[in-house]
C-alpha cells in the first residue's frame, strides 16, 4: 500500500491543477475556518456538481481540503493549510509550471535520458531540445516564465538582503525572464545606478507583448542576447537558477563569457541550491535530488555540491570568494565569485 501513493502521483498533480484552474481554493474562502459546499462551488463555476465533489473528496484524503460531515449541509468542505496555500497566486504560477503541458509532456522520454545520460526531452516535443521547444511554443514558455517568477517571488527579500547589492553600480541579472528579481533589487537598493534584465531576444519580445516593461524605474533596462556569446558590462552578475540548467561544459562557457565583460573588482552571484550529503534525511535534500533528476532530463542540468561547483569554477578566470547562506533552507544560497 505504501507504493500506491507514488502510483497515484500524476493523478494527484493533475487534480490539483484542475482545482486551481477552476479557482476552487479561492472560492472556498480565505481562511482556515472557511467552509462551503462543493455543490455551491460547482454552481458558481458551471461544472458538474458530483464530479467536483468526488475530486475534492479525493484531494481531501491527501490533506488538501477537509471534508466535513454535516447532515444539514451535504458535501461540505473546509480549508486545510495546503488548500489555503493554493489560493495564493505565488503558488499558482509554480503549480501550473510543474503540472502544465510543458513539464508533463517532457517526462515521456525520461527512459531515453536515463539510457543515454543525455537529455532526450526535446524528442517529446519533436524538437532538438527543451529550449527549442520553448522558443516555438509560447504557451510552454509562458508556463515556465510565470512559474519561475512565482518561485522567485517568495525568495526575493532574503536574496536581496544576502546580496548587499548597494555595493555595486551596475547589476545585470542573466536569464532574468520577466525581470522580477531586477525590479526587486532596484526597489530596495537605491545606490545601484543601473539594473539590466538580460534574457534571450524571443523571451524579451514575448514579455513585452504580454505585459510590457515590468518597472518604470529609469535605472531599469532590458537587453536581449545570449550569455554564450556576450553580456553587458556590469559590476555584479546574478544568475538565479541558471547554472543548474547547464552541464559542466556549458556552465564553464557562460562564466568565461562573463569574464570578458565584468568590471574590475566585480562579483558573480551563482544563486542555486548546494547539495550536501550531510542533509540526506531532510525534506530539503529530497526536494533538491528530485529537482536534479528533472534537470538532467530537461536540459542536462545539475544540482551541484560545493566540490562540483569548485571544479567548474577552476576552469574559468574566477575563484570562489564565499558562500552566503539564508536562514530558511528553501531560500537559495549565493555562491560568490570574483576574478582570480
Amino acid at each position: 500500500m505504501e507504493l500506491h501513493k507514488y502510483f497515484n502521483g500524476y493523478r494527484i498533480c493533475k487534480a490539483i491543477n484542475v482545482m486551481v484552474r477552476f479557482e476552487v481554493p479561492r472560492r472556498l474562502g480565505n481562511s482556515l475556518e472557511s467552509k462551503r459546499s462543493s455543490d455551491d462551488i460547482a454552481k458558481e463555476i458551471g461544472c458538474h456538481a458530483e464530479a467536483l465533489y468526488r475530486l475534492m473528496r479525493a484531494l481531501a484524503s491527501e490533506g488538501i481540503f477537509k471534508e466535513i460531515i454535516d447532515p444539514k449541509t451535504p458535501r461540505l468542505f473546509q480549508h486545510t493549510q495546503m488548500s489555503l496555500d493554493l489560493s495564493d497566486p505565488c503558488f499558482q504560477g509554480e503549480l501550473f509550471m510543474h503540472t502544465g503541458t510543458g513539464h508533463y509532456k517532457s517526462m515521456e522520454t525520461l527512459p531515453e535520458t536515463i539510457m543515454t545520460g543525455k537529455s532526450q526531452c526535446g524528442k517529446a516535443f519533436n524538437e532538438e531540445s527543451y529550449w527549442h521547444a520553448l522558443a516555438k511554443d509560447k504557451n510552454i514558455e509562458n508556463e515556465l516564465t510565470i512559474g519561475m517568477s512565482s518561485l522567485s517571488s517568495r525568495q526575493f527579500n532574503e536574496i536581496v538582503q544576502l546580496g548587499n547589492f548597494d555595493q555595486f553600480e551596475i547589476v545585470c541579472d542573466l536569464g532574468g525572464c520577466e525581470g522580477v528579481l531586477m525590479k526587486n533589487i532596484l526597489d530596495n537598493c537605491p545606490k545601484v545606478k543601473k539594473g539590466i534584465n538580460f534574457d534571450q531576444p524571443h523571451v524579451i519580445k514575448n514579455i513585452m507583448e504580454k505585459q510590457g516593461v515590468i518597472s518604470s524605474d529609469p535605472r531599469y533596462s532590458q537587453v536581449g542576447g545570449s550569455f554564450f556569446e556576450s553580456v553587458p558590462e556590469a559590476d555584479c552578475y546574478t544568475m538565479k537558477w541558471i547554472i543548474h540548467d547547464w552541464n559542466d561544459e556549458k556552465s564553464i562557457q557562460i562564466l568565461n563569457t562573463i569574464a570578458k565583460s565584468i568590471k574590475p573588482g566585480g562579483k558573480v552571484y551563482i544563486i542555486d541550491y548546494i547539495l550536501s550529503e550531510d542533509d540526506m534525511n531532510s525534506d530539503h535534500y529530497k526536494f533538491i535530488v528530485w529537482l536534479d533528476i528533472f534537470l538532467l532530463h530537461l536540459c542536462e542540468g545539475k544540482e551541484r555540491t560545493k566540490k562540483e561547483l569548485l571544479e567548474i569554477v577552476s576552469h574559468t578566470p574566477f575563484k570562489v570568494d564565499s558562500y552566503l547562506f539564508p536562514k530558511q533552507k528553501l531560500v537559495l544560497p549565493i555562491t560568490v565569485l570574483s576574478l582570480k
